[in-house]
């Protein structure tokens, strides 16, 4: 059945002071605009206005469940189309995008069938609500609902394409790399008051990277006018000092204050910035003040907050109204034809919706379909490999030595591979970086006054070694392979999280490094609602394959404290969609590292506890060039028959130095190596044995990991327990300064003693 807009009525009966207006002055500049292309770009305009209105039927009728408007800005989005490639130019567009992504190739049909949320809907199989884009094919991102996180990960697949295009062997590696292509990113003015709108923005200008930041400004955040969003009213005040010229060019080219009503207007300003970031491979910024008429959504009454008086004044600027007009003023299209037109589309939106109420909505038993890759790579146990005793060096290593070799080999064996963080690099400033060449001995066995004398024989007083991060895991990859596959990043979690998920959608695998785990939190966006969903929020469509290495964990005393010595472990077990890796050895740091790079197609927290870098303890010969330890499989060193241990990480380590000497023929001992997915076949299988458990970890008890295992060993064994399950973890508390901290951690006087009243109970 057809339906009749409102826009169409509007459009044949209203002529508004600024469409007359525009019209003259439209005539005037005798517009160069195509006829033919203006009137497909109206096609989708319309079409838009049509959905708009056919999407606020069916969620009024019951068959929806959301709806969210695209009206009045359609026209800023149709004049950035015509200058853009689908399939090579990527786009992360935000909810209100409905008429570009129909001139990206999406059909009404497929508009219609995420707002009725059918099985069959490409962008997320019914997942995410209405107007949350997406489509691999076409280059379009499914951005989350969370107004913000779209801008790091663009550009940090900006980033990604700039150095492709610097490197040979990684542009063969990506199979659709295309040099020319260039990325968009979509915003309201509402999200540009985010965080990482501004640590996008001043990561593009660091990087200089072919990204343009499109603002759609409407003049309200929901029920929140602009002036109150934003220093003087406009994001232009906050971002005008970018567009300072540095090297012959600005660091941000900045094309603002668009009427983003007026087509041609438009269509001139966005062929200039496009045409800008194409060929010149630099940032900009895109500013046009478009409309709002219908609201924020359906369940928003912009009534209540916007005057009559306001609301009239919008009506007169309508995007299609004005355009229409234009089209009829000055490029002499007949009124038959528009109303042809018109016809045409209703007819096709009616058939669309028909054909979309009628189809198959998602399954139950679809529910857990890409959460992770269906075959779920890095947990197979073919990855369960013998340590090589073969391996050249033999030489025992600490754990930060290994995995520094360990990083140091799958980079020499994946272009692809880049890793990034605060204090990343070997030296911010390459120049005066020495060479890898230049060291005679391993860097691990040079002392600070070995380097000092070999600079002073070099000469080098103007060289430095590196740094190579705060404890020295990635020390000598950049030198070893280049500024752009290792490098420091802005003192900003969000956008070194955030640029990761873009790096790996642009095809190249990228370990980000967050240096404590305390300092995540920014990153916690990027992370719980993009990253770990991308997958299972596009149905498969997309995946983010990045690796996260972080340090956690105290027993520092003086170097840790409240904000670089807690555990995080049990805060991302909480969000499916995401490996979380936590090795207490030397080997399954490699091991497991391995498997993250090599085997593995979605994210990654890699938590490495600092206490264990340089503890002999663990110091061992290195476990292979190929050695790989699958994820969810636990690791048993001791057998007993009458209590089973479970930790890992530091715990782990205490527990195994205690079981070495003492409690022989009494312990199973397991260290999980992996939080997410944990071993709980091993685990079963060794309480049923024993039929008595303790579980043993650095964080906190409440909420703890622990609670999850104790559960699940009661669940499913609860007939072979013999005593109640146990628990020892740290206090409820901070891990502190200095030797209180000895308090609020187990110690392994306390691990001895616990194991013993377990035992004699």
């Amino acid at each position: 059945m057809a339906t009749k807009t409102k826009t169409r009525t509007k459009a044949r009966a209203q002529k508004s002071p600024s469409s007359k207006n525009n019209s003259k002055s439209s005539s005037r500049n005798n517009s160069q605009i195509d006829p033919k292309l203006a009137l497909e770009m109206y096609r989708h305009a319309f079409t838009a206005r049509t959905l708009d209105h056919v999407q606020t039927i069916l969620k009024r009728t019951g068959k929806s469940y959301f709806q969210i408007f695209g009206a009045g800005h359609e026209i800023i989005q149709l004049a950035l189309a015509p200058f853009l490639r689908p399939g090579v130019d990527f786009i992360t567009p935000y909810y209100r995008d409905l008429a570009l992504n129909l001139a990206y190739g999406i059909t009404p049909y497929e508009v219609l069938l995420m707002a009725v949320g059918a099985a069959e809907d490409r962008a997320s199989g019914g997942r995410q609500m209405p107007h949350h884009w997406g489509n691999s094919d076409l280059k379009i991102f499914p951005a989350s609902s969370a107004v913000g996180t779209q801008f790091c990960g663009s550009v940090g697949y900006a980033l990604g394409t700039k150095i492709a295009a610097s490197d040979k062997k990684i542009a063969k590696l990506i199979p659709d790399f295309n040099p020319e292509g260039i990325t968009l990113v979509f915003g309201g003015d509402g999200s540009t008051s985010e965080g990482d709108f501004i640590e996008a923005v001043n990561y593009a200008c660091v990087h200089q990277v072919p990204v343009i930041f499109v603002v759609e400004d409407d003049g309200y955040a929901i029920s929140t006018p602009v002036r109150n969003q934003t220093a003087g009213g406009s994001i232009l005040n906050i971002v005008n000092g970018l567009s300072a010229e540095k090297d012959g060019a600005p660091l941000l080219k900045i094309v603002g204050d668009i009427d983003g009503c007026d087509y041609q207007a438009s269509y001139t300003a966005a062929q200039e910035v496009v045409n800008y970031v194409r060929t010149q491979r630099r940032p900009a910024l895109f500013h046009a003040h478009v409309t709002r008429p219908l609201g924020h959504s359906e369940s928003d009454d912009g009534k209540s907050y916007r005057t009559v008086i306001e609301r009239e004044a919008e009506a007169n600027r309508d995007p299609i109204t004005m355009m229409r007009q234009w089209l009829v003023d000055s490029l002499g299209v007949k009124e038959s034809a528009l109303e042809k037109l018109e016809k045409e589309v209703a007819a096709e939106v009616a058939t669309a919706r028909d054909k979309a109420e009628a189809a198959a909505k998602p399954t139950k038993d679809s529910l857990f379909d890409n959460l992770f890759h269906p075959d779920k790579p890095a947990e197979n146990q073919a990855l369960s490999v013998a340590v090589d005793s073969s391996y050249p060096d033999q030489a025992p290593k600490t754990l930060k030595h290994a995995l520094n070799l360990c990083m140091h080999e799958e980079f020499a064996r994946d272009p692809r591979l880049v890793t990034f963080g605060e204090d990343v690099a070997d030296c911010g400033k390459s120049e005066v970086l020495l060479p890898a060449s230049a060291t005679k001995k391993d860097p691990w066995n040079w002392s600070q006054k070995d380097r000092a004398e070999h600079l002073m024989e070099i000469p080098g007083r103007d060289k430095v070694y590196g740094k190579g991060g705060v404890f020295g895991v990635t020390v000598d990859l950049q030198k070893r392979f280049g500024d752009h596959r290792c490098w420091g990043t802005p003192l900003a979690e969000s956008v070194i999280v955030g640029s990761a998920i873009g790096l790996a959608l642009r095809g190249l695998k990228p370990i980000a490094e967050v240096q404590f785990c305390d300092y995540i939190w920014p990153a916690m966006e990027a992370i719980r609602t993009n990253l770990s969903t991308v997958r299972w929020r596009s149905n498969g469509d997309f995946s983010a394959p990045v690796v996260i290495r972080t340090t956690s964990g105290g027993y520092l005393r003086g170097s840790g404290a409240l904000n670089h010595s807690q555990s995080i472990e049990a805060t991302f077990a909480h969000f499916p969609g995401i490996y979380i890796v936590m090795p207490s050895t030397m080997e399954d740091a490699v091991g497991l590292m391995k498997t993250a790079i090599r085997h593995n197609d979605d994210p990654v927290l890699f938590l490495e506890e600092k206490i264990l870098y340089n503890d002999p303890f663990l110091a061992a010969p290195y476990p292979g060039a190929d050695y790989t330890v699958p994820f969810g499989v636990a690791r048993k060193d001791f057998e007993g028959d009458k209590l089973t241990i479970v930790s890992w990480g530091v715990t782990a380590m205490l527990c195994r130095r205690i079981l070495q000497k003492e409690f022989t023929g009494d312990v199973d001992f397991i260290d999980l190596r992996t939080i997410m997915p944990w071993d709980t076949r091993c685990v079963f299988e060794s309480v049923g044995k024993t039929g008595s458990l303790l579980v043993i970890h650095g964080d906190s008890g409440t909420m703890g990991f622990s609670a999850e295992i104790i559960t699940a060993v009661t669940e499913n064994c609860f007939y072979d327990l013999e005593k109640p399950p146990q628990r020892l973890t740290a206090l409820d508390l901070p891990v502190s300064y200095g030797p209180s901290e000895s308090w609020i951690l187990p110690q392994e006087d306390d691990i001895r003693g616990r194991i013993s009243e377990v035992l004699a109970g």
